[in-house]
Order: C-alpha cells, then sequence, then structure tokens
C-alpha cells in the first residue's frame, strides 16, 4: 500500500491484520502529512507536531470528533502495518517520532526507470528545466528569483517549467514580469513521459530548488538521463546527494546562492562532465531497478515467510 492520504488505508489494514496478510506500507514524504507539520510548503521550517496524530479510536475525542476522526482515519494503519517502507534515513526518524515501532521500518528508495533515448530541441541554449508542482515547497519561486542574476552571465539562456499542477500561475506570472524575463520562460505545463526525458536530455541543467522533498525522484531521473544537478541543502537532498560529486546544493530559501551554483555549472566545462558522471554512477549504483527491486522482493518474502523485522 502507498501514500498516507489514501482512502483505503484503513479498510486494508483492518482487512489485512483480520486475515493475517502481511502488510507494506510506503508513505512516499511523512512532511506532507497536514497533520505532522505546521506548514506544508515550508515544513522545516518550525517543529513538527507529532501529537497532533491519533493512534488508536479511544483518542480521537481530545482532538475534537472531526480532526480526531481525520487523523484517526489517515494515520492507524501506520500502527497496524507489518513494514513501514521509509524512503530515506530522515524519513524513518519522523516515522519514529510518531511512535511507530522502529524495528518495523525499513529505508529503501525508489528506482529510476530510464526512458528510451528521444529527439528534442530546446529553443534557447543554455536551457535550464524545472520539473515540479507550482507549490512553494518545490521552490518555483526562488529558481524565478535567480534566474535574472544567472542571465545577467548568460543572457540567452532559457528556463523551461514542466508542471502538472500549476496552482501558482499567478505567482509565476508576476514574478516573470518582475525579473525582466517574459523572453526567457517557458510554461511547458504537464508532458507525458518520452517528452520529459527528452528533454532532460537536451537540458543543460536540471533545478529543483526544494523546501523539502520525500525523496526528489526528477532528481535522479534527470541523472539518469545524463543532466547536471543543482539542488538546495534540505533533509534527503543531503543524505542522498554528495555536493560537488554528483550534484551541487545551494543554501535553501537563497536566490544568490541558487544563482551561484547555476553559473558554477553553466560556465565551468569539467564541474559539468563531474557531475553527470558522478550523477550517472549514483543512479546505477544505488537507484536503478538492479540495485532497488531485489531489496524490495526481500522484503517482501521476509513479510510472507513470516521472518524478523527488516
Amino acid at each position: 500500500m502507498h501514500h498516507l492520504r489514501n482512502d483505503l488505508a484503513l479498510p486494508t489494514a483492518l482487512y489485512a491484520r483480520l486475515r493475517r496478510i502481511p502488510l507494506a506500507f510506503t508513505l512516499h514524504g511523512i512532511l506532507h502529512d497536514p497533520f505532522v507539520v505546521a506548514d506544508r510548503d515550508r515544513p522545516l521550517d518550525r517543529p513538527l507536531t507529532p501529537e497532533r496524530v491519533v493512534r488508536r479510536a479511544r483518542d480521537i475525542p481530545r482532538a475534537g470528533m472531526r480532526t480526531g476522526w481525520r487523523s484517526y482515519r489517515m494515520h492507524r494503519a501506520l500502527y497496524l502495518a507489518d513494514r513501514v517502507i521509509a524512503l530515506s534515513e530522515h524519513e524513518r526518524e519522523v516515522v519514529a517520532s510518531l511512535g511507530v515501532e522502529r524495528r518495523t521500518i525499513a529505508v529503501l528508495p525508489q528506482w529510476v526507470n530510464a526512458e528510451p533515448d528521444a529527439a528534442c530541441e530546446l529553443r534557447r541554449r543554455p536551457a535550464v528545466l524545472f520539473i515540479g508542482q507550482f507549490k512553494y515547497r518545490k521552490g518555483f519561486d526562488l529558481l524565478l528569483r535567480a534566474l535574472p542574476r544567472v542571465r545577467q552571465r548568460f543572457p540567452a539562456l532559457g528556463a523551461y517549467f514542466v508542471t502538472q499542477n500549476p496552482l501558482h500561475r499567478d505567482v509565476f506570472e508576476a514574478l516573470i514580469d518582475e525579473g525582466g524575463l517574459r523572453d526567457a520562460c517557458e510554461l511547458v505545463g504537464q508532458v507525458e513521459e518520452g517528452r520529459k526525458w527528452a528533454m532532460l536530455r537536451a537540458a543543460d541543467l536540471y533545478v529543483l530548488p526544494t523546501r523539502y522533498e520525500g525523496f526528489g525522484l526528477p532528481v535522479f531521473e534527470a541523472m539518469a538521463a545524463g543532466c547536471p544537478v543543482v539542488g538546495t541543502r534540505v533533509p534527503v537532498l543531503t543524505e542522498l546527494l554528495s555536493h560537488g560529486q554528483d550534484a551541487l546544493l545551494a543554501a535553501p530559501e537563497d536566490p544568490d546562492s541558487l544563482a551561484a551554483e547555476m553559473i558554477r555549472v553553466l560556465e565551468d566545462a569539467d564541474l559539468r562532465e563531474r557531475l553527470v558522471a558522478g550523477g550517472r554512477r549514483l543512479v546505477q549504483e544505488r537507484y536503478s531497478p538492479a540495485a532497488v527491486v531485489p531489496r524490495y522482493e526481500a522484503l517482501y518474502h521476509e513479510l510472507r515467510d513470516g521472518g524478523s523485522p527488516y
């Protein structure tokens, strides 16, 4: 089973427990949980609120019947699952802080399935690519504030924004006008998988100025496609990436730092080649199907056979 905000989680977990069917539950970003964080767009800015998570039915009234029921329905499956799969050590620690038994928490990453090569011509060179929702959590606004400085060094720079959810398009348009970026930025919208991989292979730089990631799969897709990556120094990315070896990590909430790291990649061919090689090596060794799928299979076999915790 996948994702906390899954309406089938509680009935599935209860059914599995009744029938003695082992249950593995993968979270995909615990700090997306509105009961655990004060602000889902900036979840790391304030202390977490694990006390708002209702674990048992008898605790519903203390949170108020409506809120308590919502929290219980969303979280009870965590405590019924035989294994909770966290995508990172950071996520494991947060889950443990909610009272989930540490021995039941396994850390297993996602994996990258690269699409076949496809042709794609981006109209400007150099070209920067952003893939993600237009939510402040993803930092699209930070990239737009960094771009004017980068364009001082590279006036022909183009930026392409791929998103399936242009929630804050009004902010996007305002920041384009504020930064004089009307001729530089293109809102591509949603694209099918083959087109996405073609754009990653054609781009000169993938930028994810995120404020929080549950895992950051597009980062590793960019690496698999041979596109250098600039991210931010936030938990999970600092755990999974090595600054200067497979990516560059800018200071969070800092457009000037982001611009500086982008410029480093764009003007230093040797650095760019080193990051591309390091990224491809990282994906192959840790996040390819060959590296990750056997670990999931081993966990599933262990649960099926009634073995000890992972």
